[in-house]
């Protein structure tokens, strides 16, 4: 038995189950990487992005095709396998991360920030569907706040990014060694995701620091809702 972690990995499948035909290939698919391809092409328009889309498609075909057992985030990643490739996965895993939130603020101080500002905070590393849900809020959203907040940008890359409308609210932090202390200070974690595929592990992370989500529908996609009324144990 072999385990593929990564579903364009779909040429060593192939190759697998032509030279060992009793092999039981599981691979995992963190995301459509079809449907991820198509996105990037809408967003960032290049011509070698429209060339890598025909090779990831024929590569994830290979991964369907050739494992004995399909792995998928979500279901919506299952349906689309299904759509494009013709096949549902086998089992849906969602994402899943260790608790290993230990709280470090003194709650009777209250926070590190100014408490009479709304401390909002987007956590994730510099790539497109990131980048484009930063864009978003600074242009779209933060014109029509009219409470004093600050906005802090976290990850890795985003240290040399530079938004094209300045605020002085804005404050482009960019890699930290520790993210607790900004989860921590944080009013509401803002995540405005609207491309990608699979699931956001930024959400199940802002979750577990108990914190207010503002999300899109893509940043919550395979979050199921939960009454923890009924959850509770009696």
């Amino acid at each position: 038995m072999i385990y593929i972690d990564l579903s364009l990995l779909g040429n060593l499948a192939e190759m697998l189950r032509s030279r060992i035909p009793s092999l039981k290939i599981i691979t995992f698919f963190h995301n459509v990487e079809y449907d991820y391809f198509q996105q990037l092409i809408k967003i960032e328009k290049k011509l070698r992005h429209r060339v890598t889309l025909g090779v990831v498609k024929r590569i994830e075909h290979s991964a369907v095709m050739h494992s004995d057992v399909i792995i998928t985030l979500n279901r919506r990643d299952s349906y689309r396998l299904k759509d494009i490739y013709g096949r549902h996965a086998n089992e849906v895993l969602p994402t899943s991360l260790p608790d290993t939130y230990t709280p470090q603020l003194d709650r009777e101080t209250g926070k590190l920030s100014d408490t009479n500002r709304l401390n909002l905070v987007f956590v994730g590393s510099r790539f497109y569907p990131n980048e484009q849900a930063v864009n978003f809020f600074i242009e779209r959203v933060i014109p029509y706040l009219k409470i004093p907040f600050s906005f802090n940008v976290i990850g890795k890359g985003f240290e040399n990014y530079v938004p094209k409308i300045r605020h002085s609210a804005v404050n482009i932090i960019g890699k930290v060694d520790d993210l607790t202390p900004y989860y921590e200070d944080a009013d509401f974690v803002i995540s405005p995701i609207f491309s990608g595929s699979g699931m956001k592990t930024k959400t199940a992370e802002a979750l577990m620091y108990g914190k207010n989500l503002l999300a899109s529908d893509e940043a919550l996609e395979g979050y199921d809702e939960v009454d923890i009324t009924e959850a509770a144990p009696d």
